[in-house]
């Protein structure tokens, strides 16, 4: 999952295609690098399903959005491989205290929150 997060991040459509079950696959595929994708956190990895929350930040001023997924897997020759996910979005603000999502280290309020 982290690797499929990171290619996401970098625009690296071979490796989702190499990585995405062929039945399931969108053609074409097309992603390009994103930024905006600030943290990977996976919840739970039981079997063949992984629960992640992805986090993201299109604009400085807007809150923080959440892309929360259930993932399947499956393995295929010998290589684990995307077949499909439920999905929910939401937005999140984080408490002023808390550490930024963004990355930087820094409490929110003194970052992202000003």
């Amino acid at each position: 999952m982290r690797s499929r997060f990171s290619a996401y991040v970098l625009g690296l459509a071979d490796y989702l295609k190499h990585t995405w079950h062929p039945d399931t696959c969108p053609t074409p595929l097309e992603v390009q690098a994103d930024s905006h994708w600030k943290q990977l956190q996976i919840i739970d990895a039981k079997g063949n399903t992984v629960h992640f929350k992805a986090i993201y930040h299109d604009d400085p001023h807007a809150p923080f959005s959440v892309l929360e997924e259930v993932s399947l897997f499956e393995k295929l020759n010998g290589l684990w491989v995307y077949v499909s996910g439920e999905v929910n979005q939401y937005d999140h603000t984080p408490s002023r205290n808390d550490t930024c999502l963004c990355g930087s280290g820094k409490k929110y309020k003194k970052c992202c929150g000003r």
